[in-house]
């Protein structure tokens, strides 16, 4: 949602590509994007102590990726962002937890 609200020029339609991919006992995400080159992983961690009124707007959703995933990373390749995430999973995928 931010490349698209965020990230692109006005009057421009931002092109985004996903990807998944299960392998390895793990999951990685990979988001890309033709809008401006923007390294989300250097906003600064949120106050999340700060009473909800005296916080600034934005950036839960990078805490929440950092606190989440094993290893996060962001490279500006030519001229697209690619933010990439990946998790370790326990056991087999769909497997009930125990």
């Amino acid at each position: 949602m931010n490349v698209v609200s965020h990230g692109s020029s006005p009057g421009t339609v931002p092109r985004v590509e996903l990807s998944l991919v299960l392998a390895d006992g793990g999951v990685t995400m990979s988001i890309e994007d033709d809008g401006a080159a923007f390294d989300p992983l250097t906003l600064p961690t949120p106050d999340i102590q700060a009473k909800i009124g005296d916080r600034r707007v934005g950036g839960l959703g990078v805490f929440l990726v950092r606190k989440l995933m094993d290893a996060v990373s962001y490279q500006r390749i030519g001229s697209r962002n690619q933010l990439r995430m990946s998790k370790h999973i326990e056991g087999p995928v769909g497997a009930a937890p125990t």
